[in-house]
């Protein structure tokens, strides 16, 4: 009778052991951070360099730590927040200046470990979950495992300006017509793409909402001779557009938080050669805060990363933002 309390002790002992050995190096190789960060680019350290801060504009941290021959731009955490793709800018100075050719980088969250993935390429976009990259080269789209390589050509367009990867995994991209710009989402695995927006004007960096109901992106529908570029928001189940930003200037790349209630974008507000990152709530965009509020750099290219609404690829294991993804 006394021995068996020993015996399963002995073997509860022996399953806890198993686990942990399993699930001790996951942890350490997907870490990621513990509190809600933003990554951007920015030239506050001479070259453009990849930061992060918190949402209210604090604790910001170079992330790069470049050499002068390297530019880090647009920055976009990976779905489970261990790792940020991002453009990898190689600088060689010619003749007249300098030349900047472009591949596809990918750090972790911490900015260690930098690797460049595509040695020709830019604008990485991860697929929801965190198993593929997109991203533009000529123009068109490829895919690419960002831990293996062999990238995979999905479109002909050969006018491709912008691409995201939607949460219902849908490829968002926004090319160059004839006339005008049109926005499409294309499946990943067969390459047929589904209409949803043409213009006569120019559209930028279409972003979709967490939630798949709302595409945000730069244009100017309201005065086509004006300096001006907005953000707008499209509600897709009817097609309706509102204007976003509510002053004049410049206004590109919106990138919404993990919860959808707000927006991110950065934006030049005196028309000049700097910008810097807003914050603006998605139902109420005159409550707006200025998150770097810089007067001498250029602040660009946000992205937003809360690890309580992430979703991570490890043995498929779902986090709250994932349940609530799936139940959808």
């Amino acid at each position: 009778m006394k021995r068996t309390p020993m015996r399963l002790n002995r073997r509860w002992r022996t399953c806890w052991a198993c686990a942990l050995s399993i699930f001790l190096p996951l942890v350490s190789l997907y870490a990621r951070p513990d509190h809600p960060l933003i990554v951007f680019a920015s030239e506050r350290d001479g070259t453009q360099q990849l930061f992060t801060m918190t949402p209210d504009g604090g604790n910001v941290t170079n992330l790069s730590n470049a050499p002068d021959d390297e530019y880090h731009s647009q920055g976009r955490w990976s779905p489970d927040g261990s790792r940020i793709a991002y453009n990898l800018g190689h600088v060689t100075v010619v003749q007249h200046g300098v030349n900047v050719s472009y591949g596809v980088g990918v750090m972790d969250w911490d900015g260690s470990d930098q690797r460049e993935i595509v040695a020709d390429g830019w604008q990485p976009a991860w697929s929801p979950d965190g198993q593929r990259l997109a991203y533009l080269l000529s123009r068109d789209v490829y895919l690419v495992d960002p831990d293996i390589g062999e990238p995979k050509r999905l479109t002909h367009f050969a006018t491709c300006n912008y691409i995201d990867w939607s949460p219902n995994d849908r490829i968002l991209v926004c090319y160059s017509t004839v006339g005008g710009t049109r926005i499409e989402s294309v499946d990943p695995d067969t390459g047929v793409t589904e209409f949803i927006l043409d213009h006569a004007d120019k559209m930028y960096s279409p972003s979709w909402s967490p939630d798949g109901k709302q595409i945000a992106f730069s244009a100017n529908f309201e005065n086509l001779d004006s300096q001006t570029e907005y953000i707008y928001l499209m509600t897709l189940s009817d097609g309706r557009i509102e204007r976003f930003t509510p002053v004049d200037g410049f206004h590109f790349s919106p990138r919404w938080s993990p919860d959808g209630r707000d927006i991110v974008f950065h934006g030049d507000r005196d028309r000049g050669s700097r910008s810097d990152i807003y914050r603006a709530l998605a139902t109420n965009p005159e409550a707006e805060m200025n998150l770097t509020n810089d007067p001498e750099v250029t602040n660009v290219g946000a992205d937003w990363f809360d690890p309580s609404l992430s979703v991570t690829p490890i043995l498929k294991m779902p986090t709250v933002w994932g349940e609530l993804k799936r139940m959808r």
